[in-house]
C-alpha cells in the first residue's frame, strides 16, 4: 500500500487525486491497522479517502482518528 501511495504522490501535478481503499485492513492486526488509519488521516488532509468495509470493528478504529464531523459512515442493508 505505502508503494502505491508513493507513486500516486510523485505523479500527481495539479489535482489530488481521491483514494479509494476496500477492505485494506482486513489482514492487519490492531497495531498496524491503526498504524495504517493514522498515515491515511494524515493524507486526507488534502483529499478524500473512501474505504468500504463489511467488518464493523474497523469502523471503530477509524472513528479514534479521524473526527466525529469528517467522518461520513454509510450502511448498505
Amino acid at each position: 500500500m505505502s508503494v502505491r501511495l508513493a507513486f500516486v504522490e510523485t505523479r500527481e501535478t495539479n489535482y489530488r487525486l481521491p483514494i479509494t481503499l476496500d477492505e485494506t485492513l482486513t489482514n492487519s492486526d490492531d497495531k498496524r491497522a491503526r498504524a495504517a488509519i493514522k498515515t491515511m488521516t494524515t493524507l486526507a488532509a488534502d483529499r478524500q479517502v473512501f474505504y468500504f468495509t463489511a467488518q464493523q470493528d474497523e469502523v471503530g478504529k477509524w472513528r479514534e482518528f479521524v473526527p466525529e464531523d469528517l467522518l461520513k459512515v454509510y450502511s448498505i442493508g
